[in-house]
Parts: structure tokens; sequence; C-alpha cells
């Protein structure tokens, strides 16, 4: 053994007494913060250090969580977490040793956060594990900004101390744990006794089904309602299993249930089929708390129950249903697609892979855009808008299958029958087009003899004229006079009556389908050319509203001209005793197109007959065809435009045409 001088022995006796007085100071307190304070106190007394920090285990975590410290200045690491692993103290706790770094600096697993939390440069650490022979409980850490602070003799010093420190730790801690489990099972019993009187008086009125239970499924309380429900008095029930009762595949999923409950999970909802008095069987929702000891044990299960028999037969008829549909959604001759708010498709019948010419599988990888004739993606765009504004449209479009060929189709869209997802409906329509281009000739034919005698009134003024000016050019001839006047008037006259035949003509011949660029205004004023006389007999004012600079239209001529006549026509009629229609052109520009209204102050209509002015053969009026409105919203679909209608009874109606500028019409098939 090595001989000390007097001033060595001197020391060691002083770190004798400070160690023995440092023990018994700690082992003294039970509180776990005072024993740390104590712990600083000490270590400060016999280590002149720049800084102290007692660092203790946060078990659920692993992190290390710093508990107490000391260090100059206003900061504090005081609450700073340290992930396992991080950090020289956690290297000191996990391997059980003592850590000691000499310079900082030079340590690579060195935690820089709480010294720069601390606005030092830290040099020397000493981390001493707090460790007993079962429990890793922390780390006592003393550092410092001078390197090579710390030796052997303090590592010594500081591994006493810390020795002492964890017993009264362990049972700092332990009487803290015995403290709190005493005082939550006072609490506990506490507020047991004041909610059984309240629980009692509560649950005893209520419908539902309550009852409480052991966890081997003996019950312990039932209320009115259960004794009800299964027709037995209260002592028949209580103190009975009731698990014992039911059929061998509930009793296994009621036991498999209940081991489900834990304290981190204490509730739970089960539907079971059981056997009450009278009874072939009842469905029963029952919702189950478990209620705990301190030790996580299930003690008791209270649980909550109705009858769901009616939800139960109601969602057998509801799934009885939902076969039924889908039934009708894959056998049904028209076309049926679901699509998302994107106009993918979601889901379709065998009905649309035929109609589009695609696979379904293929199908449910495109949108509606996929499958719609380039043309015709503009009258898309805007029937989209439409509907969902409007919640459903119908029209035409024209669809171009997997082959190429394109077909005209009827469609009727539904919005948002379920959250983000429409219904569209679709029909070949090609064969009916074809028809109606023949009612559509067979309609013209019948507006020349509407016509006919409007017309010929309209020829005969002006001939009566020209005879007129010649009889006076005659007469100024034999006097030798000018004749200039009386043949120029006589030339406009004639002018004139060749403009009317032109338009006769224009509806008397097979249609062209020639495409071309249109003036809508010029349209107009030939059939207002036409109609002059009829709204002068039926005292029908028109109000003549163009717009000055509207753009051309790709459109056949003769059918725009065809749904003017129509539109008018019917404004006449239904304005028997006079009025004013009111004709209005006005560009648009999102979409780029032009608007057509025709605004009468007639009779208006009911809300049925608009919802049915468009089917054929639908007329109010006795001698009508019912065909006039829809061939003219054929033609306007077949435009890539739509036709709208609103009514007002007693006040009037407007027809509104919407017509894309840009656009190539389908002829006849």
């Amino acid at each position: 053994m090595a001989t000390y001088d007097e001033r060595t022995a001197g020391q060691l006796i002083h770190f004798l007494e400070s160690l023995n007085r440092a023990a018994q100071a700690i082992h003294a307190s039970r509180d776990l913060d005072q024993i740390l304070i104590t712990l600083f106190e000490e270590v400060r007394g016999l280590l002149d250090v720049t800084g102290i920090s007692i660092w203790l285990l946060d078990e659920p975590t692993g992190e290390l969580v710093c508990r107490q410290s000391a260090s100059p200045g206003p900061q504090s690491i005081r609450g700073w977490r340290l992930a396992p692993g991080e950090g020289l103290a956690s290297r000191a706790l996990e391997t059980r040793q003592t850590v000691l770094t000499r310079d900082a600096l030079q340590e690579t697993t060195h935690c820089t956060g709480p010294q720069e939390r601390l606005a030092l440069q830290i040099r020397s650490i000493l981390s001493v594990p707090l460790c007993s022979a079962t429990q890793q409980l922390g780390v006592l850490q003393a550092v410092d900004v001078t390197p090579n602070r710390f030796g052997a003799k303090e590592a010594i010093l500081l591994e006493t101390l810390a020795a002492s420190a964890v017993t009264a730790l362990e049972n700092a801690k332990l009487y803290a744990r015995m403290h709190q489990e005493l005082h939550e099972r006072e609490q506990i019993e506490t507020e047991l006794r004041e909610s059984e009187a309240r629980y009692r008086a509560i649950i005893e009125d209520q419908t539902d089904l309550i009852c409480r239970s052991l966890p081997d499924g003996t019950l312990t309380f039932v209320n009115e309602a259960y004794c009800r429900y299964f027709n037995r008095p209260r002592e028949a029930l209580v103190g009975k299993n009731f698990i014992a009762f039911m059929p061998h595949e509930d009793r296994r999923r009621m036991e498999t249930y209940y081991r489900t409950l834990t304290p981190a999970s204490p509730t739970n909802t089960l539907e079971i089929h059981a056997t009450t008095s009278g009874s072939h069987g009842r469905w029963q929702s029952w919702v189950n708390r478990g209620i705990f000891d301190r030790n996580g044990r299930l003690m008791e299960i209270q649980s909550v129950g109705r009858d769901i028999t009616a939800q139960r037969e109601a969602e057998a008829r509801a799934q009885e249903s939902q076969t039924r549909l889908q039934r009708l959604f894959e056998h049904t001759l028209d076309a049926l697609a679901l699509v998302n708010t994107t106009l993918a498709f979601v889901d379709a019948n065998p009905a649309t892979c035929v109609l589009t010419g695609y696979a379904r599988e293929m199908l449910l990888q495109y949108s509606v855009a996929d499958v719609i004739a380039p043309d015709s993606q503009h009258i898309l765009k805007h029937e989209w808008q439409a509907l969902l504004e409007q919640g459903e449209r119908t029209g035409q479009i024209t669809l171009q299958r997997a082959d190429g060929e394109k077909l005209i189709v009827d469609y009727t869209a539904v919005a948002n029958i379920a959250p983000g997802l429409h219904l569209i409906t679709a029909r070949d329509a090609t064969q009916r087009k074809r028809l109606e281009e023949e009612l559509i000739r067979s309609e013209r034919l019948a507006l020349v003899g509407h016509l006919a005698a409007s017309v010929a009134h309209e020829i005969n003024n002006p001939l009566q004229a020209v005879l007129g000016c010649l009889g006076l050019a005659q007469e100024a001839l034999s006097q030798g006079r000018e004749t200039d006047e009386y043949l120029q008037m006589a030339r406009e006259e004639v002018r004139r009556i060749s403009r009317i035949i032109n338009n006769m003509s224009d509806l008397y011949r097979i249609p062209t389908t020639q495409i071309q660029r249109v003036n809508v205004n010029l349209v107009v004023e030939e059939v207002l050319e036409l109609t002059r006389k009829q709204c002068r007999d039926n005292q029908v004012k028109i109000v003549w509203r163009p717009e000055k600079r509207l753009p051309q239209l790709q459109a056949i001529r003769d059918r725009l001209k065809q749904v003017c006549l129509n539109l008018l026509l019917n404004a006449i009629a239904a304005m028997p005793e006079g009025g004013q229609l009111t004709i209005e052109t006005q560009h648009t520009r999102d979409p780029e197109g032009v608007n057509l209204r025709f605004s009468d102050t007639g009779h208006g209509m009911p809300l049925e007959v608009q919802a049915q002015i468009f089917k054929p053969f639908f007329s109010t009026r006795q001698h009508g065809s019912g065909l006039g409105l829809t061939i003219s919203r054929d033609i306007i679909t077949q435009h890539g435009g739509n036709i709208e209608v609103t009514s007002q009874e007693d006040v009037g109606t407007t027809f509104t045409v919407w017509l894309p500028l840009d656009y190539t019409p389908k002829t006849s098939p």
C-alpha cells in the first residue's frame, strides 16, 4: 500500500467524512427531489466543477430525462431528453460503467445540445451510471469547461456518491409508487361510492339493456329493461352465467372478445344473436366497457345493449335490393356508367362495353372524354359544367367507338347519386337520327304550307307597285318625260319579290348540308322578312336587338333558319291576343359562342308543360304536329349547341339557343 504524507492523509479523512455525511443526508429523505438536491450539494462541496446534472431513465420511452441541473448563468437543461443511445450519459447507462471524457471536443458521441442551451464550451465530462443489481435508474454527470479536469480520484468520489444515491433513489421511487397507488385506490373507492347511487338511479329508468358481469360471464347487476327484455325477474338473472346459455359459436366469440378488453382499449362493441323467452332469436348490439384494477386486471364488465333486429332485417332487405339493382345494372340494354368528379369511369355495365367497343377492364382505365368524338369535346365540357350546376342533363352527343366508328347517342346524366359519383345512361340513336332527318324535311314542307298565304300577300303588294310604276313610266314616255324614277322604283320592288321567293325556296327545296360561315343576325332578318305579315296580322310587335359585331359561326344555314322560323312562329302562336316578341343575339366568351334569345309576352307555361315541350309529338295547340321544338333541339344539338326554356305563367316565355363558334355540324347519316 502507498504511504501518504500528512497532507494527503488529511485530504483522505476530509473525503471520507464528506462521503459519510452525504450518505447520511441522502438516506435521511424519501422525497426524490430532496435526495437529488442533497446529492447536488455534496458533489459541489467535494468537486469544484462548472456544472452538475442528474438524468433519470423514463422507462416507457427509454429516454434519459434531466431531472436536476446546476450551472452558471440563468439557463437550465432541466427537462432535456436524450434518445436511447444518444450522448455520453446514454453510453454510461447502457454499459453500466463510468465514462470519463478528458476532452469533449475529441469525442464524436458527445451530445452538444445541452451545452448550446447553457452557452458553455464543455471540455471535461464525468458520467457515472446510477444502477442497482436489477435496475437502471439514471446517470450522475459532472462537467467542466477545462480539459483533463477529471481523473481517477474524481471518478471514485462520484462513483461512491452514486452508490449511496442508488439505494435512496430506489426507496424514494418505491415510496412514491406506493403513495400514488394508495391515493389512486382511495380516489377510486370514493368515486365509486359517489357514483354508485347516481348510477343505479339513472340506469333503472333507461330503455337500453344495462348489466354488469364478471369476466367469466356471471351477472352482478341487471336493470329493469334487461329483465323485461328477457322476461325474467332480477333474482333469476343476477348470479347466473349468461355465457353458458349462449350458442356454442357465440360463446366462443364472447370469451375471445372479453380478452380483447385492455386498460389501453377498455371499450368495444359486439353484435350477437340471442334467444329470448317466446322468440326465435333476436339480434342485439352491446357496448362493453372493462373495469380494471390498478394492476390492469379485468375485474368487471359494464354493458349497454339494444335490440337491432329491425336494423338487421332492414340491412338484409337493403342487401337484397342492392343485389336486384346490380342485376338490373348488369342486364339492362341501356348503357349505364358511373364516373367520378374527373369524368373517369368507376363502373360500367356490359351494354356500355358493347356501345363503346371497349372491354370493361380497359374502359375503367379511361374517362368519358376518351370515348367522345374529337369534334364533340366542347359539348362534353359545356354539358359537364351544366350538370354540376343543375344536377341533371339530357341531350345528344357523338361517341367514338374503339374501332373508330362514330355513333350518335342519347344520354341522361344525374349528378351526385352518391358522394363524388355521377350516373350516365346512354342509348344508340344513330338509326333514329336518320328517321328524324326525314321528319325535318317534312316539317320544312309544313312550314312552307303555313307561310304560303302570307308570302303570296307579301309578293302581291310589290307586284301591284311594279305594275303601277310601269304604267306611270309608259305614260311618261308617251308625254316625252323621264322614266328613270319609275323604273328605279319598279326595280326595288322586283328585288323585294326576289328576296321573298329566295327565302321561301330555302325552305321548300331539299335542305343542303353545306357547312359554311354564317352570320346569325342575317338569318334572323331573313326570317323576319318572311313573317312580317303574320306578325302584323297577329298584332305582334317585333323588337330586334342584334349585337353589332357578332362573329360568324360554322353552321348549316338552312337548318339554323328553320330553327329561327320555328321559334318565331311558336312565339306568335303563344300570343293570340297580340304582344311583344324580343329577339336578341349576343357573343359569349366562355365558352366562345353565340346566344340567340326569343322572349315573348304570351301566357307562359306551367312546369309540367316545360318538362315535355321537347318530346316528339307533344303539343299544346290543337293542330300542332308536336315536332317543331323536337326538331329544333336536334338541329341545335347537331351543331354542338343547346337550347333552354324559362317560362312564367301570365308573364311569358324565353327560349335561349347557344351555338359554338368553331364546330363542325353533323350532316345527315
